[in-house]
């Protein structure tokens, strides 16, 4: 700060453009002062990978429980029809709605969000730097998107106080909704996947070939084989879990008991030390006398 004759502001202004990426190129290390541009190239790695990315989640961390409540609001205002699987008057599963509607009822609270606050710090902005609104906007605009094309330069400290403020916020939240959109449309297509696994239900020859013993369909096979439909769960997976649980099944009863898991502890701790994995969590549920039955009837249902 003190080698460059920048001020307090100057400098946290310069640290938040760079972080940020918009790069006005308004200030920049001046090539004379010795270490300067080494200094900025370190900062630009560092505040972009560090600085920038805790702020940025921070912000989005803040903003979510409202995208959250405002979606549900809107649940209840237009709910979405729901399919009733097993006929006990209760909805199990949602229909996936249209894209137009999905997308529309679900980012329009991040768009009111955005519009408002790029028109209170454009307001401001007004104020401070003396521009007219529609300039004040753009630079807003351009400044959220990091674009950066810094045609409308900011000449006061105080602009530079308020840039501060309005880049970490806006291009966090900007970043933040562009992840949402992500996650919705990630949402919608597992929507739609199950949705046409509930359709194949109808479909003889889907279910049996979910038959992997060839005496009918059981269960197990049903959910797993949905579930790897799905991609949920690997095949590859289930497969290993499945010679786990017969591995530890030393009486082939099909249900594993203390006296099962005791069984094989020597063989288990062998092969667990030969992997180098701690095996100390399952041996303090052993000597606890732990039971797969009662570890179940306490766990949460999946959602």
């Amino acid at each position: 700060m003190s080698l460059q004759g920048w001020n307090i502001w100057q400098s946290l202004y310069f640290l938040m453009v760079t972080a940020a990426t918009v790069g006005y190129g308004d200030l920049y290390p001046d090539p004379s002062v010795p270490g300067s541009r080494m200094f900025t190239l370190v900062y630009i790695f560092f505040g972009i990978i560090v600085v920038f990315a805790k702020l940025s989640a921070l912000v989005a961390k803040g903003i979510k429980p409202m995208y959250i409540s405002s979606r549900a609001a809107l649940e209840r205002w237009f709910p979405q029809s729901g399919v009733d699987i097993d006929g006990d008057g209760t909805e199990d599963f949602k229909v996936p709605r249209k894209p137009l509607y999905y997308y529309s009822k679900n980012l329009i609270a991040p768009f009111i969000c955005i519009v408002a606050i790029q028109c209170l710090f454009a307001q401001v902005f007004c104020a401070i730097e003396g521009w007219d609104f529609g300039s004040a906007i753009y630079h807003c605009c351009v400044t959220m998107t990091t674009v950066g094309l810094g045609d409308v330069k900011i000449a006061s400290d105080g602009g530079r106080m308020w840039a501060f403020f309005h880049i970490a916020i806006s291009v966090s939240i900007l970043a933040a909704s562009v992840r949402d959109v992500s996650e919705l449309s990630k949402a919608r297509q597992e929507a739609l996947r199950k949705m046409d696994m509930v359709k194949g239900s109808l479909d003889v020859d889907l279910m049996m070939s979910l038959d992997k013993d060839g005496d009918g369909v059981n269960q197990f096979e049903f959910v797993i084989g949905m579930l790897t439909m799905l991609d949920a769960v690997k095949q590859e997976d289930v497969d290993m879990f499945v010679k786990l649980f017969e591995a530890l099944d030393s009486d082939a009863s099909g249900k594993l008991d203390e006296n099962d898991i005791r069984a094989g502890l020597e063989d288990r701790q062998k092969q667990l030390q030969l992997m180098q994995i701690d095996q100390r969590p399952m041996l303090k549920m052993i000597e606890a006398g732990f039971k797969p039955e009662r570890a179940r009837s306490g766990s949460p249902p999946y959602m």
